[in-house]
């Protein structure tokens, strides 16, 4: 009885996390994007914990009714390739596979394209790639969009 007590509590916490966090980014983003990972597949191999105590899908799924009610967006990107993909001009960069010449190693935290010169924070460089592709017309439009669209009273 302890027992259920406590992992009804945790469950609780967990939901309490997620609706909070969702209503956070919900206030201050209106434009959201998420990657759409196997959460089936992740939690069925070694980071199975990890996972399922993030809560991902419930974090997704609260979002985006939220979201919605606020006139917002919401959408999910296939996960393969953004810290690979170049924002700029598109080019995949590969990073270092074993048994091949290392282009890129995995540990370097900088993405830098032998295409158009682009050198950034490789995952500030991935939220990008991710965010033109859930939202594609934000890429024309400049420098606008690129700050957070904050939500406020009027």
């Amino acid at each position: 009885m302890r027992l259920a007590r406590h992992a009804g509590r945790t469950a609780n916490q967990r939901r309490d996390f997620a609706h909070k966090l969702s209503r956070a980014l919900v206030n201050r983003y209106s434009h959201i994007a998420f990657e759409d990972l196997n959460i089936a597949g992740l939690a069925s191999g070694m980071l199975a914990k990890s996972v399922l105590n993030a809560a991902w899908g419930q974090l997704i799924s609260f979002t985006d009714y939220k979201a919605a009610n606020a006139g917002g967006l919401v959408a999910t990107v296939d996960p393969r390739g953004p810290s690979q993909e170049c924002d700029g001009c598109g080019r995949v960069t590969p990073k270092y596979r074993p048994g091949e010449s290392p282009v890129r190693e995995l540990s370097d935290r900088i993405h830098d394209c032998p295409g158009c010169g682009t050198v950034e924070d490789r995952d500030v460089h991935a939220a990008k790639v991710i965010k033109h592709r859930a939202f594609p017309w934000t890429k024309r439009a400049g420098a606008a969009l690129e700050a957070s669209s904050q939500r406020g009273a009027a």
